[in-house]
């Protein structure tokens, strides 16, 4: 079963996905993918995205010296509700653990939705960042489209340790604006939409200059692959995600914050560690 961690993507870190992807800028990918079981309920993928809604207030950000880390916080009140926060996270996972083609509509609709769903962390500065329910429904429908490929990305050899980054991996024309990409192909199926995101990531691998020709020939190789696929069996691919826990506030952490920011202690928090 394919797997990749995946977080909601903070605006300064395009890298969890694409570090292993890259999501957020770390994902285990695996290679046997599932595919997508029967359809069900009209009804349900819109409840299960609403599930995703957080009834508490969001936390305030708050900024800090920067060094140590973070230099931003989520500054959460006593009276967060944290059963709620389980609540939620597990609704995430539910998603997450959905592989059906109805879902992954109902994510790309839902881009825009403003509403509160969770804090994350980046995993490089620790800095949080409040992720909207459309920012999560976004990032997991990006990742369901175009993560066919993205398993399949050589590290970078400029980077230390991440997966090269491609032009239309980035999603430039595209992930910004997912459900207007979506709307323009209202004529193709999911796998069809995969198959484009292949085709145009080799397209965008042939031009990178900094991978040796050995590199390029064997991913080249394996999109192929993943094409061919795609066009055998014309059935979209998922690759099986799993929601980052690692990189939310616990209710430990919010204290530790809480105390810090009211003494205005400027030591190291620690986060994440």
């Amino acid at each position: 079963m394919n797997t990749t961690a995946f977080l909601c993507r903070p605006p300064v870190c395009c890298t969890i996905l694409i570090w292993s992807l890259g999501l957020l800028h770390v994902a285990v990918l695996g290679r046997d993918a599932e595919e997508p079981v029967a359809k069900r309920d009209a009804k349900g993928p819109a409840k299960m995205v609403d599930a995703i809604v957080n009834r508490n207030k969001p936390p305030k950000l708050v900024g800090r010296p920067r060094i140590p880390m973070p230099g931003r916080v989520a500054l959460y009140p006593e009276s967060y509700d944290w059963k709620e926060e389980k609540r939620v996270h597990q609704a995430i996972d539910k998603l997450h653990q959905d592989t059906t083609v109805e879902l992954w509509e109902e994510l790309v609709r839902r881009t825009n939705d403003p509403r509160y769903c969770v804090v994350v962390v980046s995993p490089v500065t620790e800095d949080a960042y409040i992720e909207s329910v459309g920012r999560v429904s976004r990032d997991l429908a990006y990742l369901l489209l175009t993560g066919l490929f993205q398993q399949h990305l050589p590290l970078d050899p400029s980077q230390d340790g991440r997966k090269i980054s491609l032009d239309y991996e980035l999603g430039i024309g595209l992930k910004e604006n997912l459900a207007d990409w979506r709307k323009k192909r209202a004529n193709k199926t999911l796998h069809q939409l995969q198959l484009e995101v292949c085709e145009a990531a080799l397209v965008e691998l042939s031009k990178v200059k900094r991978l040796s020709k050995e590199q390029k020939d064997s991913t080249k190789k394996k999109i192929e692959a993943e094409i061919e696929k795609l066009r055998r069996t014309k059935q979209p691919v998922f690759l099986k995600a799993f929601f980052f826990h690692e990189l939310t506030y616990k209710e430990d952490v919010a204290k530790r914050v809480r105390e810090a920011v009211k003494s205005g202690s400027s030591e190291d928090i620690g986060i994440i560690r």
